[in-house]
């Protein structure tokens, strides 16, 4: 297993951020306007109770097969509303309000391993997508993009979400696209009551 340098941020978000949320008011979200996807670039803006975070999908240094390489990282970070801004120029940032509460939160990890000629040479472990679910039933869910390079957050509101995040066959079908190439991929989650 490749093991990462310690100065490197980790893929994994941290579910004690979100202590005490459950119960409060979920009151809206910041993101750039959808532009013929339900993607936006680089950030959204939670904006829970009296509290805002920053949910971030940017390049950053990080092992990808034994060299360090640029690829994009969810963080999450308790921040201020004048830190929730654009990553493009020029770009306002849109308000979708929700003012509902929080039932629960659900952080959706993945381990993802690729073997080459049956030696392991990648080991990740990655935070695919945050999932809230508000006291109506109704659920909103976050998702980092499945490429690897790519900055997009997914974002979709309904019910089941959990059934519409990115199918793992997304992997196995990259994977299997490369001669003596194999992946594994699990998935786990973490429920917040």
């Amino acid at each position: 297993r490749i093991t990462p340098p310690a100065w490197e941020p980790t893929p994994l978000i941290n579910p004690s951020i979100f202590r005490d949320t459950v119960g409060l008011s979920f009151k809206k979200y910041k993101c750039n306007d959808f532009v013929f996807t339900n993607s936006v670039y680089q950030i959204v803006g939670l904006y829970i109770d009296n509290k805002v975070f920053s949910l971030e999908n940017t390049l950053q240094p990080h092992d990808y097969f034994g060299t360090t390489e640029d690829i994009a990282i969810f963080n999450l970070n308790e921040t201020t509303d004048a830190n929730i801004v654009s990553g493009l120029r020029e770009v306002e940032m849109r308000d979708n309000l929700i003012n509902k509460e929080i039932a629960n939160i659900r952080i959706v990890n993945e381990n993802k391993k690729i073997y080459m000629k049956s030696l392991l040479e990648y080991d990740i472990d990655l935070t695919r997508a945050i999932i809230f679910t508000l006291t109506n039933g109704e659920e909103i869910c976050f998702e980092k993009d499945s490429w690897i390079f790519s900055e997009e957050i997914i974002i979709n509101r309904g019910h089941n979400l959990i059934n519409i995040i990115t199918s793992p066959n997304d992997f196995y079908e990259r994977i299997a696209e490369e001669p003596n190439m194999r992946g594994e991929l699990t998935r786990s989650e973490i429920i917040l009551t």
